[in-house]
C-alpha cells in the first residue's frame, strides 16, 4: 500500500475520504498506520490521522473509504 512506503519513509500524506461514516467527504492528514490481524478474519488497514478538528492519533479504518491522496515523495 502507497500510503505505508511513505509513511515508512516519514511522508505525510494528505488523504480524502468519501463517504466515510465519521468523516463522509473530508480530507485528513495520515502520519501513521497500523494493520489488525485476527485468526479467521481478513487483516484491517487502519490510517492513524490528525482529522482536521483539532483531534490527533485517530484511527480510521481505510476499507474502501480513500478516495483521493496528495503526497511528496
Amino acid at each position: 500500500m502507497i500510503i505505508q512506503s511513505l509513511i515508512n519513509s516519514n511522508k505525510p500524506v494528505i488523504v480524502d475520504t468519501d463517504n466515510h461514516p465519521t468523516f463522509d467527504e473530508h480530507w485528513i492528514i495520515a502520519h501513521g498506520y497500523y494493520v489488525l490481524t485476527v485468526p479467521y478474519v481478513d487483516p484491517q488497514y487502519y490510517i492513524i490521522v490528525n482529522n482536521g478538528w483539532g483531534d490527533n492519533n485517530v484511527n480510521v479504518l481505510v476499507d474502501n473509504y480513500i478516495d483521493d491522496m496528495v503526497y511528496i515523495e
